[in-house]
C-alpha cells in the first residue's frame, strides 16, 4: 500500500510540473502569436512593408515599352501603392483572420480599394513621365504624331497636357484599378472537392485557438487537483511538496533559458547572412526575428516569475522539512531515555527488627 502510495504521488507530481511548464507556454502563445495587436506591432518593426513593395513593384513594372519603361512605371506604382497604404491594408486583413481565428465569422473576406487609388495612379504616372516627355522634341510633317509610340510633342500641345492625356489613357485602359481586390480564404470546401492538406489545417486554426484558451484555464484547475492529491495521498507531505516544488522549478528554468536563446538569436543574429539570398527571405526572415524576440521576451517574464516562486517554495519547504527532521531526532532520545527509566524501589529498613536481631 506505501508503494502505490509513493507511485501515486511521484506520477502526479510529475504531471503538475508538466502542467505548469505547458501552461507557460500556452500563456505565451496566446499573449503574442494569437494576439493581433502584438502581431501588427511585429509586422511594423520589421519593416516588411517596404520590403514586400520593393519586391512587387518592380515584378509588377513588366518590361519597358516606349516612354514607359520599366522605372517610369516602378515609380509610378511606389507612389501609388507606399508603405502606409500597404501596412494600412494588410493589417485590416489581420483584423478579419483574427476574427475568424476568434470563431467571430464564418471564413475570412477581404476587399481591398486599389480602384480607389486611380488618381493617385495617374498622377504618379504624370510626374514619372513629365522629365520624358520634355524632352521629347515637336512634332514636324516628316516625324507626324502617333497614338501607339509617342516620339514627338503634336503641334498645338505642351508637354504638360499630353503628359496627363498619356497618364489618363494608360490608367484608365488597365483593368488594374477598375474594381477593389477581394477574394475569401479559408472557406469551407465545396461538396465533392478534396481539400489541399495544407488549407485543411489551416481550417483548423478557429479549432486550435479554442483548445489554447480552454487548456490554459483548465490546466491550472488540473494543477490545484493534483496538489490535493498529494496533500491527501503523500505520507510526507513537506518532502512531497518539496520535490513537487523542486521540480517545477528546473522545468520553468529549462523554458526560462530556452526563452533567452531565442530573445538573443531574435534581437542580435542576423539570420538573413546563414540563408541563401531570395525575396522570400527578404521577407521572412525579419518577421521570423520579431517572433523569436516577442515571444522568447514573454517566455522569459512568465517562466522567470514561475521559477522565482518555485525556487522560493522549494527551499522553504526542504528548510521545513529538515528542521521538523532535527526536532524529531532531538526529541527521540528523551523520550527513550524517559521509557528505559525505572523508578527505584525503596527499601525502608525495620530499625526496630535489626535492633532486636
Amino acid at each position: 500500500m506505501k508503494l502505490l502510495r509513493t507511485f501515486i504521488v511521484y506520477i502526479v507530481s510529475f504531471l503538475c510540473a508538466f502542467m505548469v511548464s505547458t501552461t507557460i507556454w500556452l500563456a505565451a502563445l496566446q499573449a503574442t502569436v494569437l494576439n493581433v495587436t502584438v502581431v501588427k506591432n511585429w509586422l511594423a518593426s520589421s519593416g516588411v512593408y517596404s520590403k514586400i513593395t520593393d519586391i512587387i513593384v518592380p515584378q509588377a513594372s513588366g518590361p519597358s515599352s516606349g516612354l514607359f519603361s520599366s522605372e517610369v512605371t516602378k515609380q509610378a506604382l511606389a507612389g501609388t501603392f507606399p508603405p502606409a497604404f500597404v501596412q494600412q491594408q494588410a493589417e485590416q486583413v489581420l483584423d478579419d483572420v483574427y476574427s475568424w481565428i476568434d470563431g467571430k465569422t464564418a471564413n475570412v473576406s477581404f476587399s481591398i480599394p486599389i480602384d480607389q487609388r486611380k488618381a493617385v495612379a495617374i498622377q504618379q504616372l504624370a510626374a514619372a513621365l513629365g522629365p520624358e516627355i520634355a524632352a521629347l522634341p515637336k512634332c514636324s510633317a516628316s516625324s507626324p504624331p502617333q497614338t501607339d509610340n509617342v516620339t514627338c510633342i503634336p503641334a498645338g500641345t505642351d508637354a504638360t497636357s499630353l503628359t496627363n492625356d498619356l497618364a489618363n489613357r494608360s490608367v484608365n485602359d488597365s483593368q488594374l484599378l477598375n474594381q477593389p481586390l477581394t477574394g475569401t480564404l479559408f472557406s469551407s470546401s465545396s461538396a465533392g472537392q478534396k481539400p489541399n492538406q495544407t488549407l485543411a489545417a489551416l481550417n483548423q486554426l478557429p479549432t486550435y485557438r479554442q483548445w489554447v484558451d480552454r487548456l490554459v484555464l483548465w490546466l491550472p484547475i488540473a494543477c490545484i487537483v493534483c496538489l490535493i492529491v498529494i496533500f491527501f495521498t503523500a505520507a510526507d507531505r513537506l518532502g512531497a511538496f518539496a520535490r513537487l516544488a523542486r521540480r517545477i522549478f528546473v522545468g520553468s528554468l529549462l523554458t526560462l533559458i530556452i526563452s533567452l536563446v531565442m530573445y538573443y538569436v531574435g534581437t542580435y543574429v542576423q539570420l538573413s547572412s546563414s540563408l541563401p539570398k531570395s525575396d522570400a527571405s527578404a521577407v521572412f526572415v525579419p518577421v521570423l526575428q520579431q517572433i523569436l524576440q516577442g515571444l522568447g521576451q514573454e517566455l522569459a517574464l512568465l517562466s522567470g516569475i514561475v521559477s522565482l516562486l518555485s525556487l522560493a517554495a522549494w527551499i522553504t519547504l526542504h528548510r521545513l522539512r529538515r528542521s521538523r527532521h532535527e526536532h524529531e531526532l532531538l526529541k527521540s532520545p528523551v523520550e527513550s531515555g524517559e521509557e528505559n527509566t525505572k523508578p527505584a524501589e525503596v527499601i525502608e529498613p525495620d530499625d526496630k527488627k535489626k535492633r532486636q536481631d
